[in-house]
């Protein structure tokens, strides 16, 4: 992966910070505890998560692809333009039949239980919504699926599906929100909007409390001129 301009290898560069419940010793097979015995290099948790990866692929197989009737899309690209030429692009995880329903869906790793109301409520699947004039959606979906597992229980890994309609104005308010926030940036107004919650600090928290004097932490990344 490319990380600051360079190529990193994930399994074992210190660039990559996880956070406690990444690591999950009860789902490693033998072959997982091996590889971490034999190398110093290896971090733990990336063979973990590795791991959590291949059981995700697993669970989703044989909970998800035999409910659905049709794929319609996969990776669809969006893009919308607004009155001021801002752009907006994004890429819909997929777009199937379910249920006898054209669903847009995106798929989530979630480490809390999504509500039933998350994707009627959400931003993110109204944006989405808006950029698909070229298929006729007849709803959005989220499939949340959960980063702990269960130990015992079965299914281990129990995928939740979230079909409904978007809340009435939601996508009127979202993209008013979208225009606040470029008018925000283009007048050079950058709110603190919680970096202090973030479980891994805020790298731009030295910069703010010094009123840009402090760059300790940052990096310059210049593009390069085609």
């Amino acid at each position: 992966q490319e990380i600051n301009g360079k190529w990193q290898d994930l399994k074992t560069t210190d660039l990559v910070k996880y956070s406690k419940s990444d690591y999950d010793e009860n789902i490693l097979t033998e072959d997982d505890k091996r590889i971490i015995e034999e190398s110093e290099d290896i971090k733990p948790q990336w063979v973990s998560l590795h791991r959590k990866g291949q059981m995700i692929i697993d669970a989703y197989e044989a909970q998800i692809m035999p409910k659905i009737q049709e794929v319609i899309a996969v990776q669809k690209y969006v893009k919308i333009v607004n009155e001021q030429g801002d752009k907006f692009i994004g890429w819909i995880d997929f777009i199937a039949k379910w249920d006898d329903k054209i669903v847009l869906f995106d798929n989530k790793t979630t480490s809390v239980t999504y509500k039933d109301d998350s994707a009627r409520t959400s931003p993110q699947l109204a944006t989405y919504l808006q950029g698909t004039e070229d298929i006729k959606i007849d709803a959005v979906g989220y499939v949340a699926i959960p980063k702990k597992f269960r130990k015992r229980k079965e299914p281990l890994i129990p995928i939740k599906v979230i079909v409904d309609n978007i809340e009435d104005g939601l996508i009127e308010k979202t993209f008013e929100e979208y225009d606040d926030t470029l008018n925000g940036i283009k007048m050079g107004n950058f709110p603190c909007t919680g970096c202090y919650e973030n479980p891994f600090g805020c790298v731009y928290k030295r910069y703010c409390d010094s009123n840009g004097e402090d760059l300790t932490g940052l990096i310059e990344v210049k593009k390069e001129k085609k």
